[in-house]
């Protein structure tokens, strides 16, 4: 195919988002989602030049907000065979993107790209997942002051004079395998003197040690 005819064939061909924006849509009634970001993709803002296309046909739909997330001509790190062959800087690109859209706030995002919706959805799972936390516990009952964090129930704050609500302690918990093992010692013990009235030395049998 020589060049006239490349250019020929270029010229009838347009990205969805383009056409799109040409033609005109007819709006929806309203969107699932009030705030997404938008990723802009290596081989249409660099390759196509189209980066206003997706972003005017967004703009129509009623009630969108659309997040512009920040240093968005930056690659995220798929690049075709890219995070395959240079692993270490495709995971920092990857990072930087998830981290980029994460600071949005936006729910979602929107990918015009399988490899760099793959890329971005490996790096939003890894940060998300860094900063969940799980909620603390609210505790409001006798004797205690509403809003109370519980996370431990050695951490309730009891109201001086409140009935109820004795919060467990280390000390308590510690007595109580304290308690456990002098049973055990004392029933040792007793199955060591019973062997010795039947007429067996304390060190003759495996185990006891009269102690």
């Amino acid at each position: 195919m020589d060049s006239e005819a490349a250019a020929d064939l270029s010229a009838k061909v347009r990205d969805l988002m383009e056409f799109l924006d040409e033609q005109g849509i007819v709006p929806p009634a309203g969107t699932p989602l009030r705030r997404v970001a938008l990723h802009d993709p290596c081989h249409l803002l660099h390759t196509q030049r189209i980066g206003v296309a997706p972003r005017a046909v967004l703009r129509r739909l009623p009630g969108l907000d659309l997040a512009e997330v920040e240093h968005g001509d930056r690659c995220c790190g798929a690049a075709g065979l890219y995070n395959v062959l240079e692993p270490e800087m495709a995971d920092r690109l990857k990072r930087e993107k998830a981290a980029a859209i994460e600071a949005t706030g936006a729910p979602a995002v929107l990918v015009a790209n399988p490899g760099c919706a793959m890329q971005i959805a490996a790096g939003l799972t890894r940060v998300r997942r860094r900063h969940a936390r799980p909620p603390p516990r609210r505790a409001a009952g006798p004797g205690l002051r509403p809003g109370v964090t519980a996370g431990r129930p050695r951490t309730l704050v009891r109201r001086a004079g409140a009935p109820g609500c004795r919060p467990r302690s280390r000390r308590r918990r510690r007595s109580r395998r304290a308690r456990l093992a002098a049973t055990r010692t004392v029933g040792r013990t007793g199955r060591c003197a019973r062997w010795r009235r039947r007429g067996g030395s304390a060190g003759s049998r495996v185990g006891c040690s009269g102690t």
